[in-house]
């Protein structure tokens, strides 16, 4: 099928759900697919700032203005959120669960890794407990070997995404499918109509142009969306080098969720924070010093000297390996995910048909490969 033949889709957003999204339906061959972002998806430069720590030379991903959403900072790996109840995000976390597992045994240089996962809970886990039976390798955590103050463990094989690397590949794949790329920025949904020429010679009328949108927390701002459902779930995390670690351990339960996970190349994310509506991007000592100290009691090999008894000679060691302090803003949206079909009328007067995939909360890159084939599946429904 000719580029002229396909189906033009317009994505908008180049996040993890809006980049995984147009791999979906530009490796489908039937669509030819158009990313429009305010921002391109790179690796940072190598004249960038390096921090070093031991001989490990760390570049901010951060200073590559698109790797500045939630995505480079998150914790990125897969831990089940959807409750015993919540059927179609259990559906997508597994289908991402299976995807990941395949790509990883493809293709060894996707920057995901299979580790293996602890999940311990201060409490009696029983309303999310769906996943047990589908995790490879999965059992209880002896009680014996439980930290103290924690109810219930279990551990299984998990991945590992290594973010701002995985945004990249993903960028990359969709490219060399022949996916499109437009640089802009843009005020509302209706003025993706305007670059339609950037699909080239074509006879299909605007009227057939479908619209998915990915923009994350840009739907409340986008005039003909204006989503007041959305809003963003601040987090604060601490990146170390610590490469030996191999595991990932969450601890669920408390005031925050806690957790460790390594990302393959050496470095470890420690989180972390989760405060609704707060939009302060200045990361705060106290809650670096929680984290720090409350992670490294979770795991122990997060420093190298075991003769070390005195917390505070412990904390002094994990912060000698400190790469980073990040905060980051998950895409939240009151009543879950937006995941429908919408129209808009265009510049031109014609109606243009919308899929909204947006509001992943912190669960968008667990989550991703779920949400891409649902709206492939919500595409072919309609014939489109």
């Amino acid at each position: 099928m000719s580029t002229q033949q396909k189906q033009h889709i317009i994505i908008l957003g180049a996040g993890v759900i809006g980049l995984t999204t147009a791999l979906v339906l530009q490796r489908s061959g039937k669509y030819q697919v158009l990313i429009v972002s305010e921002h391109k998806v790179s690796s940072p430069s190598l004249d960038s700032k390096v921090i070093k720590v031991d001989d490990f030379e760390f570049r901010d991903p951060t200073t590559v203005p698109a790797l500045k959403m939630a995505s480079p900072y998150s914790g990125s790996h897969w831990r089940a959120i959807s409750t015993n109840t919540e059927e179609q995000l259990q559906k997508c976390e597994l289908q991402t669960y299976n995807t990941f597992m395949s790509l990883v045994k493809s293709n060894p240089a996707i920057p995901v890794k299979i580790v293996e996962g602890n999940d311990i809970y201060t409490f009696e886990n029983t309303s999310s407990t769906w996943h047990f039976d589908h995790m490879h390798d999965f059992s209880v955590i002896k009680p014996s070997e439980l930290p103290k103050g924690i109810k219930m463990g279990v551990k299984y094989k998990t991945l590992i995404i290594n973010s701002p690397q995985y945004l990249v590949w993903l960028f990359n794949e969709f490219t060399k499918l022949g996916g499109l790329f437009k640089q802009a920025k843009v005020n509302s949904l209706r003025q993706l109509e305007l670059f339609v020429n950037k699909f080239g010679p074509s006879n299909l009328p605007v009227s057939q142009l479908t619209i998915i949108n990915c923009s994350a927390l840009g739907s409340a701002h986008l005039t003909d969306v204006k989503d007041r459902k959305m809003h963003p779930i601040r987090g604060q995390v601490v990146v170390v080098y610590a490469p030996q670690v191999n595991r990932t351990v969450t601890k669920i339960g408390g005031k925050f969720m806690r957790y460790v996970i390594p990302r393959g190349d050496g470095t470890v994310i420690l989180g972390g924070t989760h405060l609704a509506h707060d939009y302060n991007s200045t990361p705060n000592d106290q809650t670096t010093e929680e984290i720090l100290a409350e992670t490294l009691e979770l795991v122990p090999e997060l420093i190298l000297d075991h003769s070390l008894v005195d917390p505070k000679q412990k904390l002094a060691q994990i912060k000698k390996k400190v790469l980073a302090v990040k905060v980051g803003f998950r895409p939240a949206r009151l009543g879950g995910t937006r995941l429908e079909h919408d129209k808009i009328y265009g510049y031109s007067g014609n109606t243009i048909k919308v899929i909204h995939n947006y509001g992943h909360n912190g669960y968008g890159v667990q989550s991703s490969w779920g949400y891409a084939n649902m709206v492939y599946s919500m595409l072919q429904q309609s014939k489109l």
